[in-house]
């Protein structure tokens, strides 16, 4: 079935730093792109602006946009940032997938 998914409100305290993506410098058709299944693989452009910005520290939080809801920025946090210890848990809770998704028909 699903793996086990949990529902995070996370307050940024304001002047720390975040980040958002710019839609227009993603590579072309980068919501068809799948992320490799194989850790040895070539990273892909998508891949490697994350990385980037993983190794620039210059954030806290990167507001990306989804591929599949894109009403909905997903948010990237960065442990190892020197603000992330200013973040607070506001609201967690299990997060379930309806069953049907996973139905085959």
């Amino acid at each position: 079935m699903f793996p086990e998914q949990h529902l995070f409100r996370i307050e940024i305290p304001d002047g720390v730093p975040v980040e958002a993506a710019d839609v227009a410098a993603l590579p072309r058709s980068w919501t068809r792109m799948a992320a490799p299944l194989d850790a040895l693989a070539p990273a892909t452009a998508l891949q490697k602006l994350g990385d980037a910005w993983w190794e620039a520290r210059t954030s806290v939080a990167w507001v990306v946009p989804s591929a599949l809801v894109p009403e909905e920025p997903n948010v990237l946090l960065h442990p190892l940032h020197p603000d992330y210890p200013a973040l607070s848990i506001e609201y967690a809770r299990p997060f379930r997938y309806d069953p049907r998704l996973a139905a085959k028909r």
